[in-house]
């Protein structure tokens, strides 16, 4: 039994891929400081109701317009490019998530709107 979890936790070791291991520094650089807003807008307290990935959503959109705007470091690219959208530019995540939840609305679509 023992022998298996050791052969098991060495093929995760051996086979797992970080996201953060695909970025290089100032890509690593922006991804700490979007984290690092997150904890600094306290948008885990500000969430109250609303639903969790939507409001993951706008928080991002908020966060990533201000890192675009003030050049903190440089987004990922590609499948891990973040989400950005001028349009959101000055917006508060409560006014983002508002407006994606009107999208929502609008159009039918009952995923996440990212």
């Amino acid at each position: 039994m023992a022998e298996d979890i050791d052969e098991l936790n060495q093929a995760v070791k051996d086979n797992r891929e970080f996201f953060i291991d695909r970025l290089d520094l100032k890509q690593v650089e922006y991804l700490l400081a979007h984290e690092v807003l997150h904890v600094a807008f306290e948008h885990m307290l500000r969430r109250g109701e609303r639903e969790p990935q939507a409001w993951n959503v706008a928080c991002d959109y908020a966060i990533n317009q201000i890192l675009e705007d003030e050049k903190i470091g440089r987004k990922p690219t590609g499948d891990d490019a973040p989400l950005l959208d001028s349009r959101y530019r000055g917006m508060a995540a409560e006014d983002i998530y508002g407006e994606l939840e009107e999208w929502t609305k609008t159009t039918g679509y009952t995923g996440c709107p990212c």
